[in-house]
């Protein structure tokens, strides 16, 4: 949560991030565990409002993490700044979501988290249907701020 929270957009200036998610499931649970993630890298394309994540280093990070642990890490979807205090995806997220879950197979859903400035949205992505069902929720001052008190 502290590397997303440091990438908030509260500067005029401040372009967006992103990076993929990488994580496991819990198999007694089958919770997801979200353990580690990538972050704005030399080659991707960053404005105000766009994050292209082109660099290939996000993808060599995710091999290493897969050969290390023996396949036990996975690809469970992407990240990205929005300038605006509660995140919603834009049309283009959407479209973006859409095109990756056609690259995976089809009973796997995608986590996708938007980090805006007063929280962070988490929307689980289904290729059936092609419907994005946000999952959560979380205020920073809830999850960061009164962490640091």
């Amino acid at each position: 949560m502290s590397t997303l929270y440091k990438y908030r957009q509260i500067d005029r200036t401040s372009s967006e991030s992103g990076g993929v998610l990488i994580g496991r499931e819990n198999l007694i649970n089958e919770n997801l565990i979200i353990e580690y993630l990538t972050e704005p890298m030399t080659n991707d394309k960053r404005t105000r409002t766009s994050f292209f994540r082109q660099d290939k280093g996000h993808i060599k990070y995710y091999n290493n993490l897969y050969e290390k642990y023996d396949g036990i890490y996975l690809y469970v979807g992407e990240w990205h700044t929005h300038p605006e205090d509660f995140p919603k995806y834009s049309i283009i997220d959407w479209a973006n979501w859409r095109k990756i879950s056609k690259t995976l197979p089809n009973n796997i859903k995608q986590i996708h988290i938007i980090v805006g400035n007063k929280a962070l949205r988490v929307w689980e992505f289904s290729r059936e249907g092609n419907k994005a069902r946000e999952i959560a929720t979380y205020d920073w001052r809830d999850e960061i701020d009164g962490k640091e008190n």
